[in-house]
């Protein structure tokens, strides 16, 4: 049957050619035209402005803003977790329970080395998990939502601080170390001067989560 549909028949002077050939022709030829595209940076097609040097590369670049939220009990009761903007379209994990681990959940990142990073963190949890006190090691602003609006309290390097959370963002190996109130976002901005795999983790007791990559831990990929 697919040899009668594929054919080429020939009559007189005329070619006739079966439609599902048409389709191959076609898929190749877009398959050729993509791959040449793809193997293109974008960037040498987008405006800039006159008098800035653009260097054009074929490599894709890591993004300098990340979000991410806090949700409690994302994977069952009890299993916060921290998830990317990705994740956040409603596809829940398979909820754990007294004996079993909830559903697998990427919340990875990837950002890149030498350059300053914005993280924006919205936490949904309303939990009070920790007195946090310390002084900052890295400067932080928190937003709150008033009657006036969102307003924003920013942390200084060496301010001594004392806030009631319901978790924190730390990361292995660098000064990352954020406290996080209940119901706000809080954003910060760092470097990672050498590429690898950091872990980042909730601190504060938030339930079995913060023992769990995927929850209340996760990696980001410097490259």
């Amino acid at each position: 049957m697919f040899c009668r549909w594929a054919s080429i028949v020939v009559a007189k002077d005329s070619v006739w050619v079966s439609p599902i050939v048409w389709l191959f022709i076609g898929l190749l030829i877009g398959t050729s035209i993509g791959y040449t595209f793809y193997q293109t940076d974008i960037a040498a097609y987008l405006p800039h402005p006159s008098g800035v040097t653009q260097t054009v590369t074929t490599s894709a670049q890591a993004p300098s803003v990340v979000n991410l939220m806090i949700v409690p009990d994302w994977g069952g009761a009890t299993y916060d977790a921290f998830i990317t903007a990705a994740n956040a379209n409603g596809s829940i994990p398979k909820p754990g329970t007294n004996s079993t681990r909830p559903g697998p959940n990427d919340n990875n990142v990837t950002v890149p080395v030498n350059q300053s990073v914005t993280f924006v963190i919205t936490n949904l949890d309303t939990a009070l998990n920790l007195n946090f006190t310390g002084n900052v090691t890295l400067p932080f602003t928190i937003y709150n939502d008033t009657a006036s609006g969102q307003v924003p309290l920013s942390y200084s390097i060496g301010q001594s601080v004392k806030l009631a959370v319901s978790h924190t963002f730390v990361v292995t190996g660098t000064d990352v170390n954020i406290p996080i109130p209940p119901d706000t976002i809080v954003t910060f901005t760092t470097r990672f001067t050498t590429p690898g795999k950091y872990l980042y983790y909730c601190a504060a007791p938030c339930g079995p989560g913060m023992n769990l990559v995927g929850y209340m831990q996760g990696y980001i990929n410097v490259v």
